[in-house]
């Protein structure tokens, strides 16, 4: 069933790049204006990292000063999230090696590694996501939080295809690892509030073997050695 799903996604993608580069053109040709760049110049900042890190730890900081333990778990799992979604970012980024739109109007220009280009996939939009679906499932009964948040979001990812900066399929596979990666980690850290689980921590010195013994109990045991 999860390859099954994988597959549907995999041919998704694939269907958003075979219309990528009309796309490309609607926006710049038919949507953007004075207005959409206005509306960009606002959210865009919701998607970059040089914001979020400093609102998250500002989040915590505060949560901690005021007694609000939800909101200080909150930022420190959207802190979490964002580290997540950045690395995994980064990574495909290089690997991919996408010429941005704004270089090129082939959608298929793909240099690999070094990975000079740098547009698949979009940051703004993973980073955006990887915070955002942290708060909207923290304050999932909140009828303002979650649409706000991803309201947000989708505006900041939105932004990147308005500068011409990323392909619609950059910011829409940006979204969706943003996403997985903000449930996976709120559904998994041991940081997330309520939880309280045994974490210990054992130095590893040997023959074949350094490192850091980190072990993690909850329902089950979880050992990493790195």
């Amino acid at each position: 069933g999860d390859w099954g799903k994988a597959a549907l996604v995999g041919a998704g993608v694939a269907g958003i790049m075979l219309f990528d580069e009309d796309l490309k053109d609607f926006a710049q040709d038919d949507l953007r204006g004075n207005s959409t760049d206005n509306l960009a110049d606002w959210t865009r900042p919701f998607g970059d990292s040089k914001v979020l890190i400093p609102a998250t730890v500002g989040g915590y900081l505060m949560g901690s000063l005021t007694g609000s333990r939800r909101l200080a778990g909150a930022s420190l799992l959207g802190f979490q999230s964002l580290a997540i979604a950045a690395g995994l970012t980064e990574g495909i980024k290089h690997l991919a090696g996408r010429t941005r739109p704004n270089a090129t109007d082939d959608a298929f220009d793909f240099q690999g590694l070094p990975g000079s280009g740098k547009s698949f996939v979009s940051g703004h939009a993973t980073h955006a996501f990887a915070v955002a679906t942290v708060f909207a499932l923290e304050y999932r009964e909140s009828y303002v939080v979650p649409p706000v948040a991803y309201g947000l979001a989708t505006l900041a990812a939105y932004s990147r295809v308005n500068d011409n900066k990323h392909w619609v399929s950059d910011v829409v596979v940006g979204a969706g690892i943003g996403f997985l990666v903000g449930v996976l980690t709120h559904r998994l850290s041991p940081f997330r509030p309520g939880s309280n689980p045994n974490i210990s921590f054992l130095p590893m010195v040997g023959r074949d073997k350094n490192g850091i013994s980190i072990a993690l109990t909850r329902e089950f045991r979880i050992v990493n050695v790195f």
